[in-house]
Parts: structure tokens; C-alpha cells; sequence
């Protein structure tokens, strides 16, 4: 699960200390953006010691104190209130095993827990009511026991991994995301900002 360790002796490898990005030095590096100075401050740092740093915008651990995984990207990580990492998109693609689930968005940066935003597979829903003869709600939404379906499949198959605090303490179902309100991209991928602008209130309480 890991990509490797530095090849060379003058391939340098390090984790920032509060966001556990990857900052790597090597000769082969470029030196900077093409006459980009403002970028290029930003993604390339020295040190005290003088070593020049690039900042991939990726964020990983060490394995054993050599081996790096990658965790995901720094917009994708979420730094709980404990100072924890947790790979929004790691726990995200969790839900892939949901059968009621379309879509789940994780939250919980400078938060003490993860919660989730999901929205519904409408057919499988209807289906499981079918097969096991459960009478649901007009608005799925909002109708306890679809919620409580939810929360099933959430138990089985998301909070069954990973450690204590990539666990989901709360969720709320909200209605389909689509390309035209700007919450899905065009390969029907949600686009986290527009979600949590569109449902700042939701994902507060």
C-alpha cells in the first residue's frame, strides 16, 4: 500500500509537521514556475539548513518510518479538531459498497467527528422496500426508515473500516446533486465546495 521510499541519497523526502504534506528535494527537481514568482513561492521553500523544498499538495505517512503512503491531496484532507488527517476521499469511496447510496460527501475539517451528506439510489431503495415489504414515506428524504436504511448500510459497510476517528457519528440525506446546480463535474463526480456552500446549514447542525 505504500509507493516506495527516496531512490537516492540525494532524493529527500519529509512530512510537514501540521498538515503531513509530502515535501520532497532532489537536483532533478525543477527550480520554480516559469516566470511565475508569486506561484513559485508558494510550492517551493528553503529552510533553515538551506535545503530547497517542493510541496506536492499531497499528503501521506510513513510506513515503518521509510515507506510513504499517499493519503490523498491536501483539499482532500480533512484535520479533525484532535489534529488528525483523515483522506475525505479514502472514507468516501467507503460508500461505494452502499447499495442505497448514489453519492456521499465527507465532512469534518476543525471538527471533533466526520459526518456525511448522502443522496439516494431511488430505485434500490424502492427495490429493498419491495422485496422486504416495508411501506417508506412520499419524501424518502425525509422518511425515518429509509434514514434508519441508511444508517445500516453506513455501519456495515463505512464504519467497519478504517480507525476510530474515520468513522461517520452523523449523517443527513439531502436531494440529487446535478451538473447544472454545479455539484456534480461532468463525470457525475460531486465537487465538495459547491455541496457544502449549497448545504452550509445541514452539514452545521
Amino acid at each position: 500500500g505504500t509507493v516506495g521510499y527516496p531512490m537516492g541519497p540525494d532524493v529527500k523526502l519529509k512530512l510537514d509537521d501540521e498538515s503531513g504534506e509530502v515535501l520532497i528535494s532532489a537536483p532533478c527537481l525543477a527550480s520554480g514556475y516559469l516566470n511565475r514568482p508569486a506561484a513559485t513561492a508558494k510550492v517551493w521553500t528553503t529552510d533553515a539548513d538551506g535545503t530547497r523544498w517542493y510541496h506536492t499538495n499531497d499528503v501521506g505517512e510513513l510506513v515503518q518510518d521509510k515507506f510513504l503512503r499517499l493519503k490523498g491531496r491536501c483539499d482532500d484532507v480533512l484535520v479533525l479538531e484532535n489534529g488528525e488527517n483523515v483522506g475525505a476521499v479514502e472514507v468516501g469511496e467507503r460508500f461505494d459498497a452502499c447499495n442505497l447510496i448514489n453519492h456521499a460527501i465527507v465532512f469534518g475539517h476543525q471538527r471533533p467527528v466526520l459526518t456525511a451528506l448522502v443522496t439516494l439510489n431511488y430505485q434500490a431503495v424502492k427495490d429493498h422496500a419491495a422485496k422486504s415489504n416495508t411501506k417508506l414515506g412520499e419524501d424518502f428524504e425525509c422518511c425515518p426508515v429509509v434514514k434508519d436504511l441508511i444508517a445500516q448500510e453506513i455501519k456495515q459497510f463505512v464504519n467497519s473500516e478504517g480507525r476510530v476517528f474515520e468513522k461517520i457519528r452523523s449523517f443527513a440525506i439531502i436531494p440529487p446533486l446535478s451538473i447544472e446546480d454545479g455539484t456534480l463535474t461532468g463525470k457525475e463526480e460531486p465537487v465538495r465546495k459547491n455541496v457544502q456552500k449549497l448545504h452550509t446549514a445541514t452539514i452545521e447542525k
